[in-house]
């Protein structure tokens, strides 16, 4: 299939998360008052919640 394995990445996948790290501690947040991620659609929720992305 193409265009499949653009997204099959594990390496810059990797450096994107690291990336959102870097950027997420830079965020006001605590224990009492953790970062929120807006839903934008039910199928980035369903991700969110498959891949364990929320915790």
């Amino acid at each position: 299939m193409r265009y499949v394995d653009e997204y099959r990445a594990p390496e810059q996948v990797m450096q994107l998360v690291e990336h959102l790290r870097q950027r997420a501690r830079l965020l006001p947040h605590t224990a009492e008052r953790p970062l929120r991620i807006m839903e934008v659609c039910g199928g980035h929720t369903h991700a969110i919640f498959k891949f364990g992305l929320d915790q």
